[in-house]
């Protein structure tokens, strides 16, 4: 729904404060949860579960993947949550038109970093699972 409030705020541009500031503290949320995955990541601290993290038929099925995964996005995720925290304070400071743009493109950019990101992990997870040496990210 989120989402759907930054597009309608965008096409209105607009917004108040008061609005920007909610925009601005999901942003936030939103780098801290890619920063945590990430860090997460890197120590393969994050367990397989159902709620958080890179979640697909390759990762669910195999432990091994799902750590050796997370931790080659590790990199990905982090740089997604620094973009996402990148956009907060210049969504606060700039005026209306280009806070609502900053936010947009914040909030973009950091899911295509972490989106890119997750598949280049899946896919080398998968294939050095395969491998017939059984390397696995360090």
């Amino acid at each position: 729904m989120t989402g759907i409030a930054l597009i309608a705020a965008a096409a209105d541009a607009s917004t108040s404060l008061g609005e920007r500031i909610y925009f601005a503290a999901v942003l936030a949320i939103l780098g801290g949860a890619f920063l945590t995955m990430g860090r997460m990541g890197a120590r393969r601290t994050l367990a397989p579960n159902a709620l958080f993290g890179i979640r697909t038929k390759r990762t669910m099925h195999s432990e091994a993947i799902w750590y050796d995964t997370h931790a080659l996005a590790a990199p990905w995720a982090l740089a997604a949550g620094v973009v996402a925290l990148i956009g907060v304070v210049p969504a606060l400071l700039l005026n209306e038109d280009l806070a609502v743009v900053v936010l947009l493109l914040s909030v973009i950019t950091s899911i295509l970093v972490l989106a890119v990101g997750s598949i280049i992990a899946v896919r080398r997870a998968s294939e050095m699972s395969q491998e017939p040496n059984g390397k696995r990210a360090g």
